[in-house]
């Protein structure tokens, strides 16, 4: 095994060294160390360095020998103790490399060597249940490894958690879907179930690591099987209705959800799910779906004791304002907060990011670049996340996931005084009396709607999101109908937004325009039971089959130019569009919609008012029929649309991030002065 060493190879006398060693000079490495022993304090760095030549070239005990010198001297640093523990491990000590790296650790020390060392070494000591719990963080925190995946399944067979091997390739699956690698989590599981073919929870698992896969198909035949098995715990249930809901099945998954309650009565991850699943269902009335959130709000705030007061901002210094999601990547909520934030002044808004969520990208360095520090959580329990928000000194705590990605236990110990609900899973009020305030706009949530609302609403002008379109954008081609002779609809909406009532409304458009076209897109598609509900519905209207094309999910680019195939853009009912909407907007297609009665039901009449295109809200499902028909009928000026909009879109308030920075830094200064 090769180990990194941490060097400060900007010293000069640790680059002499170095030179000497890549030249096979190691006596006179050796005597130049050996001349600077009066360097003080910078005397354990050059020993480091000799010891790093060394090992390099195999001298290991050599190596060894001068590390501990080094550790020795700088007993504080947790560097020279990790450095000493892979060279323990290298000669096969492996009771000293883990005390070594131990110690490491615990003096803050967070390398994916690290662990991986540590876990080696607990194992060949044959401390399982050590080598277990370090291998779990391996897994946890770096989660694409695929050797960490391998390892830690290693351990949990050789641990004897069960007479069953396969009992570990479940475990390390299951942390591996908790970390979001639903590959190594499949590969994991298709190997438990040829070692167990009659476990029910194994075919549950292998139905999640399917849908977060997107393969839909097999994720139903799996959830079939599992149930058949028998297998019908709380876990199964949920995920039933997950598969369900996106596969335009949201009353079905309602059920299903449901019945999870029925087996876990307070567990708030059910009840959420069946909160959630409702504003896909057209004709529930927003104090029902109200009464659902509030059970979920008790749940996720049961047994919390009374919070610890939070100090008052100190005056003169920066408003310190953490951000908490499990989302900090290409996501949803950054594409429409990402550009705001970076916009804001660092030296009067001073962002501190919580992360829940393993999954790294552009997006996750960017916000990094805006953040004065950046604090992964995934493993600490709701206490210590809220202990290490105190302790930050955080004036203003934002909510950027809801109950999904989110940490509502966390919310509930009200670690700052001010705490706010903002972008990501921001789709109705979230019932929670420790969240004090809901950002949103004017055309976003009415003021008639405020009493289903248990937070203060504070609406930012303009809107409450920016847009951030991404620069691998394809360019707006032609208006594909100019060349078709037909217009071409679309919604790449979530296939859970999709219904019989809203599949209703545009069987009437295209009976008023024979040869149209409908485009529908998403993982959701892969599944049979899907394409077969939806097009039943159409042709129970007399739609043919041939008009209505259901697609799979592909690379975001290629989504983005897949509007190139589509005229104009049908919003969903009562759950609207959202970045989708934006999406559609920015690639030249004019969006139709219809506000719905919730929060989620009007994300797209929040953007298409920012860009001036009101004209497209309806106000109907008469008036929505005959946006779109009018749209449809007249191909030059629809291609005059496509050919300026984006450019509409791009000098709007949806875009403008400066302007949003400013408004979100102002609103954030004003709500921390009113605690």
């Amino acid at each position: 095994m090769k180990f990194a060493f941490s060097l400060a190879t900007d010293n000069p006398d640790v680059a002499t060294i170095l030179s000497f060693a890549r030249e096979n000079s190691f006596d006179r490495a050796e005597a130049y160390v050996s001349s600077r022993t009066g360097s003080g304090a910078g005397y354990p760095e050059l020993l480091t360095a000799l010891a790093a030549s060394q090992a390099e070239a195999g001298r290991w005990q050599e190596a060894r020998e001068n590390c501990k010198r080094a550790a020795a001297l700088d007993s504080q640093n947790p560097n020279r103790h990790a450095h000493l523990g892979f060279l323990h491990f290298a000669v096969r000590d492996y009771g000293r490399a883990r005390q070594a790296l131990e110690r490491a650790i615990g003096l803050g020390r967070e390398k994916e060597t690290d662990y991986s060392v540590l876990c080696l070494s607990c194992l060949r000591s044959r401390d399982f249940a050590a080598a277990a719990k370090y291998g779990e963080r391996l897994v946890q925190a770096w989660p694409s490894g695929a050797r960490n995946v391998k390892l830690y399944a290693e351990v949990l067979r050789l641990s004897g958690v069960s007479d069953a091997p396969h009992i570990a390739l479940l475990t390390a699956a299951t942390a591996c879907l908790i970390a979001g690698q639903p590959t190594p989590a499949l590969q994991l599981l298709q190997k438990a179930r040829e070692l167990a073919p009659g476990d029910g929870g194994t075919w549950s698992l292998l139905a999640v690591a399917h849908r977060d896969c997107g393969c839909y198909q097999e994720a139903e035949q799996c959830m079939e099987q599992a149930l058949q098995l028998g297998k019908g715990c709380w876990r199964t249930y949920n995920s039933l209705g997950l598969i369900l809901q996106e596969t335009c099945r949201p009353s079905a998954a309602l059920e299903a959800f449901r019945n999870a309650v029925e087996r876990e009565p307070s567990n708030p991850i059910p009840l959420g799910n069946a909160a959630m699943s409702m504003h896909y269902i057209a004709g529930i009335p927003p104090d029902r779906i109200r009464t659902e959130i509030d059970h979920y709000a008790r749940a996720a705030m049961q047994g919390v004791t009374a919070p610890v007061p939070s100090p008052a901002r100190k005056p003169g210094k920066p408003l310190r304002v953490g951000l908490l999601s499990g989302s900090f990547h290409r996501h949803p909520a950054l594409y429409l907060s990402l550009s705001g934030l970076e916009a804001m002044d660092r030296e009067v808004i001073e962002l501190f990011a919580y992360a829940n969520g393993g999954r790294r990208d552009d997006f996750t360095g960017r916000l990094q670049g805006a953040c004065s520090a950046w604090r992964d959580i995934r493993s600490a329990s709701d206490d210590a996340v809220a202990e290490r928000m105190r302790a930050d000194g955080l004036d203003i705590l934002i909510d950027m996931a809801g109950s999904n990605q989110g940490r509502p236990g966390v919310m509930a110990r009200k670690p700052a005084p001010v705490q706010i609900k903002w972008v990501g899973g921001l789709y109705n009020t979230t019932g929670m009396t420790c969240i004090d305030w809901l950002l949103a706009d004017a055309a976003q949530l009415p003021e008639a709607d405020e009493y289903l609302y248990s937070e203060n609403i504070y609406r930012l002008p303009d809107g409450y999101v920016v847009y951030d379109p991404p620069d691998y954008a394809p360019e707006v081609g032609e208006a594909p109908g100019l060349a078709n002779q037909h217009v071409t609809f679309c919604s790449f909406n979530n296939p859970a937004k999709i219904n019989a009532e809203i599949v209703g409304v545009w069987a009437s458009i295209f009976n008023q325009l024979p040869d149209s076209r409908l485009i529908l897109k998403g993982s959701g598609f892969t599944s049979l039971a899907a394409r077969r509900l939806v097009h039943g519905w159409f042709e129970s209207h007399g739609i043919e089959r041939h008009r209505i094309l259901m697609e799979p999910a592909v690379p975001h680019r290629e989504l983005l130019d897949t509007y190139n195939r589509s005229d104009i853009a049908l919003d969903t009912w009562p759950y609207s569009g959202g970045l989708t909407t934006c999406e559609a907007l920015w690639m030249g297609n004019p969006v139709v919609t219809l506000p719905g009665p919730t929060f989620a039901g009007r994300h797209s009449t929040s953007h298409l008012t920012n860009i001036g295109r009101t004209e497209w809200i309806a106000n109907s499902r008469d008036d929505y029929i005959a946006k779109a028909v009018a749209l449809a009928r007249n191909l030059p000026a629809l291609d005059e649309i496509r050919r300026s909009l984006r450019h509409e879109v791009a000098v709007s308030p949806l875009c403008d991030a400066v302007a949003f920075g400013q408004n979100l830094q102002t609103a954030l200064l004003d709500l921390a002065a009113r605690r």
